[in-house]
């Protein structure tokens, strides 16, 4: 059977065509990734918050879909989607995934706040692919939910549709991480679940000397520190504290 060591349930936005490919290539042998669509209306405009809160309606509906699956974990891989609504609620919407999945959920939100605290990050650089409203909207978040935590440099690649974030060479997130760095900043963070940027980690990591943080890295991250899952290398120095 797939996933006779760990099934993960997965879910994404409607247009991510990034996420369930590299937690696939980040998932060591005997863990399998299954994933399932949050429901958007046809002719959705632009990102927003309005048409992520549109988007996240459709939540319990499919985490209950993905229990038919008996996963391991759930876990919900969409940045914004998980932030969108302040810290103070992130607890209140694992229960809910939980409940519907009839399994304990991790959201991507909670991953990389934990990450940070694991990682022990009180100054950071901040790049995502979103409109600049939304990027802010981030920054507040981390900021909440890390105590003592300062984003010194924050910069956004202003995509207006999810879609298109997804077709970005892995360059582009080499080349804004690049961008985004500063000599302040403890570590990187790269936003974004359908932003391919697990394959930049590694050089990244190289060249600026600290730590690299992104969205599916370290959801999965989080995923088989729960599950108490380990060696994966090459990957960035987050997955090296497995």
């Amino acid at each position: 059977m797939y996933g006779w060591r760990a099934r993960l349930g997965v879910i994404v936005s409607p247009p991510n065509t990034v996420c369930e490919r590299e937690m696939a290539q980040l998932a060591p042998e005997g863990v399998s990734i299954h994933a399932a669509r949050m429901f958007r209306p046809r002719g959705v405009g632009s990102l927003s918050r309005d048409v992520l809160l549109q988007t996240n309606e459709s939540l319990p509906q499919v985490a209950e879909s993905l229990g038919h699956l008996k996963p391991h974990l759930v876990l919900f891989a969409h940045t914004m989607g998980s932030m969108i609504n302040g810290p103070d609620q992130e607890q209140a919407l694992t229960d809910m995934l939980a409940e519907a999945s009839d399994c304990t959920a991790i959201t991507t939100a909670t991953a990389v706040v934990d990450a940070l605290n694991a990682l022990q990050v009180s100054r950071l650089s901040l790049a995502a692919p979103y409109p600049d409203v939304m990027t802010k909207m981030e920054v507040k978040y981390l900021e909440e939910a890390v105590p003592g935590l300062e984003v010194v440099k924050d910069m956004c690649l202003s995509m207006e549709s999810g879609f298109d974030i997804g077709t970005l060479d892995p360059s582009v997130a080499y080349t804004t991480a690049k961008e985004v760095d500063d000599p302040r900043a403890e570590a990187i963070f790269l936003s974004g679940t359908n932003w391919r940027t697990i394959d930049m980690i590694g050089p990244l990591e190289a060249d600026l000397g600290k730590p690299v943080i992104t969205a599916n890295q370290a959801t999965f991250w989080a995923a088989m520190k729960h599950l108490h899952i380990g060696g994966i290398s090459g990957y960035g120095r987050l997955l090296d504290l497995l």
